[in-house]
C-alpha cells in the first residue's frame, strides 16, 4: 500500500478551514460526483466515507508519481462532518464524451493514441502480481458497474478468487436479463492486470485536442486484461471516426468485448420477474 506523506494526511486546521469556507460558496464541477472548484487552482471531491476514502487519494498519488499519465496532484485529505475530502489540483478541461463528439479526425487520433498509452502505463505499474480480482487494497471492487440497484445481494462482498469466478458473476447478471453470455476460452490464461476500471469519457478531460487529466480513480484495482479496453469501447459513441481511432490505438474489438458489452447493458435492466422487498 502506498503511504501518503503527513503533509497530505495531517493538514493544518487553518488550511482545512480555508477549504471549507471556499467549499461553502462553490458550485459543483461535475454532474457525476461531488466535485467542487475552489477557484484557487484546486478542487475538492467529497462525500461519505462509504463512497470516498483515503484509498482513492493514495491511488492518485501512486499512479501520478509512477507514470506520465496526467493526473491531478493531491494536496490534502481530511474528514469533516462525516464526509471525506480529497483536495487536489483543478485541471481545466471538458469531458471527452459527450462534450467532444465531433472533433477533427487528427484530434481523435491523438486522443486515442494517448488513451492507448495510458492503458499500457497502468498495466505496467510497479505492483506485485495478483491472483485475485478486486480493489487495489485487497477488498471487493469499488466500482458502480458492480452495483445492482434492485438486489444488493448481487454486489460482490469480497474479491473474486479467479477470472472464472469473475466471469460467473457477469454470466449470472446477464442471465437475469436474458442475455447470452460470451464464451471465456482458457480463463487461467487471461492475465490479471492493474486497471483504472472506468475509462469512460466522463473520466477523461481534454483541452485543445489532448487528454489533460484522468480522474475518478476509486475504481482502480485488479481486473481481467480485457476489462479496460472493453469499457472504452462500450462508452464510445457511434460517431464517425472515434470507434476507428480507438481500434487503431487499442486493438480490434473481440467477441469477448461484444459479449461483455451485451452483458453490461442487460445487467442494468431490471429483471422481469424481480419483486421488491416490502
Amino acid at each position: 500500500m502506498f503511504n501518503l506523506p503527513l503533509s497530505i494526511t495531517n493538514p493544518s486546521q487553518e488550511s482545512v478551514r480555508d477549504v471549507l469556507e471556499k467549499l461553502s460558496t462553490s458550485k459543483e464541477s461535475s454532474p457525476y460526483s461531488t466535485w467542487h472548484n475552489l477557484q484557487d487552482g484546486r478542487c475538492v471531491k467529497h462525500g461519505p466515507p462509504s463512497s470516498i476514502t483515503i484509498s482513492e487519494a493514495q491511488i492518485i498519488e501512486f499512479v501520478r508519481q509512477s507514470t506520465s499519465i496526467p493526473i491531478p496532484k493531491v494536496h490534502m485529505v481530511f474528514e469533516h462532518e462525516n464526509e471525506f475530502h480529497i483536495v487536489m489540483d483543478f485541471i481545466e478541461g471538458s469531458q471527452l464524451f459527450p462534450n467532444s463528439l465531433f472533433l477533427p479526425s487528427d484530434d481523435q487520433e491523438v486522443i486515442a493514441a494517448q488513451l492507448g498509452d495510458i492503458t499500457q502505463q497502468i498495466r505496467s505499474l510497479p505492483l506485485p502480481a495478483q491472483t485475485v480480482l478486486g480493489s487495489w487494497e485487497g477488498g471487493p471492487y469499488r466500482n458502480t458497474y458492480f452495483r445492482v440497484p434492485w438486489d444488493k445481494s448481487i454486489l460482490p462482498a469480497a474479491p473474486f478468487q479467479s477470472v472464472s469466478e469473475f466471469h460467473e458473476h457477469w454470466v449470472k447478471r446477464g442471465s437475469q436479463a436474458d442475455v447470452d453470455p460470451p464464451s471465456l476460452p482458457n480463463p487461467n490464461e487471461i492475465p490479471i492486470v492493474p486497471t483504472h476500471g472506468d475509462l469512460s469519457g466522463r473520466n477523461i478531460l481534454i483541452k485543445q485536442g489532448r487528454i489533460v487529466a484522468v480522474v475518478d480513480w476509486e475504481t482502480f484495482g485488479w481486473y481481467p486484461n480485457f476489462w479496460e479496453t472493453m469499457i472504452i469501447r462500450r462508452n464510445t459513441p457511434a460517431v464517425p471516426g472515434w470507434l476507428e481511432a480507438f481500434e487503431r490505438a487499442i486493438g480490434p474489438r473481440t467477441s469477448l468485448d461484444e459479449g461483455y458489452i451485451r452483458m453490461l447493458e442487460g445487467a442494468f435492466r431490471e429483471p422481469r420477474d424481480w419483486v421488491p422487498d416490502i
